[in-house]
């Protein structure tokens, strides 16, 4: 009886032991894992549906977290906080933006680091409060966002269409279709006439080029006449002496009686200057005839 007491209770020692060692060494498992991971903080404006506890957290498509919990920020019910545990050696900087994505048509989301290029600085603690990452909207959020603004363009868009389609303005349409039928036909009619016009035009055309070409020719002869009067100058073929001599006879009697005319003006002008009122109250004697003589002899 004693034995079997002995024995119970050594068993239980022994499994009580292993229990002890497993959960120490899973806890000396997780206190290095802490030692290997780094915690950071994202707040979401949008919905985070589809995300859960233990969701990956993805750098351009390399696991190197999870989500370790989800909550509502307490300082900000529009905001969803998320807290990441990520690898120690993950490239987190401070230009490094949080979004959240989802796999496929699975629906299952997950949280990627984007950004942070190679020169920026690593994002770390400060005084020892758990760094934040910033976040960006998701494709979706984006698109759920942007429907409010696509509605109101489309529906502007459709009653625009209604506009333009309406029965007056298809009626005007009709108006218009039908006149272009008409000047259509109109100028049909005229189809003789406007190819006769516009060979008469070709005809017309014609015979200016040959008229320009006339008149070029002709130019060329008096250019060519031109030179041989000039030549003829320079050789003395011709006596412009003998020639003006006629000329220059009319010409001085021309200068005599412009003379006489301006002696004449002159007395006028001077007789008008002495006396201004006999231009218009002064009356012409008549000659006495004769024999007679003057009143005045």
């Amino acid at each position: 009886m004693e034995s079997k007491a002995n024995n119970l209770l050594v068993g239980s020692f022994v499994i009580i032991f292993v229990i002890g060692l497993v959960g120490f060494i899973f806890w000396l498992e997780d206190l290095r894992s802490m030692d290997d991971d780094v915690f950071y903080k994202v707040y979401f404006e949008e919905s985070v549906a589809g995300l859960s506890r233990s969701a990956s957290v993805k750098y351009r498509g390399v696991h190197i977290g999870i989500v370790e919990s989800i909550r509502i920020n307490p300082k900000n019910n529009e905001e969803i906080a998320l807290l990441l545990k990520v690898k120690k050696e993950a490239p987190v900087k401070t230009d490094s933006v949080a979004v959240l994505k989802f796999h496929g048509l699975t629906g299952l989301a997950f949280i990627e680091l984007e950004g942070g290029s190679k020169a920026s600085p690593r994002l770390t603690s400060q005084a020892g409060e758990i760094p934040t990452i910033e976040s960006s909207p998701s494709t979706f959020g984006k698109l759920n966002d942007s429907l409010p603004d696509i509605a109101l363009n489309l529906l502007e868009a459709l009653n625009r269409i209604n506009t333009l389609l309406s029965n007056e303005n298809l009626s005007n349409y009709n108006a218009l279709i039908e006149n272009a039928v008409d000047i259509t036909a109109s100028i049909k009619s005229y189809e003789g006439e406007l190819e006769t016009l516009l060979a008469n035009g070709i005809i017309m055309e014609e015979k200016a080029i040959i008229s320009l070409d006339k008149t070029a020719d002709a130019a060329d002869e008096i250019s060519q006449a031109a030179q041989a009067f000039n030549n003829s100058l320079q050789r003395g073929d011709y006596n412009l002496k003998a020639m003006a001599a006629p000329t220059l006879e009319q010409a001085d009697a021309l200068l005599d009686r412009l003379y006489a005319l301006s002696a004449q003006l002159e007395m006028t002008l001077s007789d008008i200057q002495k006396s201004p009122r006999d231009l218009l109250f002064k009356q012409t004697s008549p000659r006495p005839g004769p024999g007679e003589a003057t009143e005045y002899e």
